[in-house]
């Protein structure tokens, strides 16, 4: 897709540095540095975007909830947010 190589393939002469063929240059190994970065960034965005939709999703509930009911059940999950978004204050 971005690259014409696999991360495992040995493509290259051994440690070289960065070039217009190799844009981060090769590993002790040959191996396309670039190419194992695209093909690391994947899992690390997929991560990513699962957390942020489950936090997204998680606080609109808490705020439909707190919304909808009010009170004491406003309070509540209003307090509990609160005291989850002091702790790491405390690290």
């Amino acid at each position: 897709m971005f690259t014409d190589f696999v991360p495992d393939d040995y493509v290259g002469p051994r440690a070289q540095p960065p070039s217009s063929k190799y844009w981060f240059g090769t590993t002790t190994f040959g191996q396309d540095v670039f190419t194992q970065f695209v093909y690391g960034l994947y899992p690390a965005f997929l991560i990513g975007m699962i957390g942020g939709g489950l936090a997204t999703l998680i606080g609109m509930l808490i705020g439909f909830i707190a919304g909808y009911r009010g009170g004491l059940v406003d309070e509540f999950l209003n307090m509990i947010t609160n005291i989850v978004l002091v702790i790491p204050t405390f690290a």
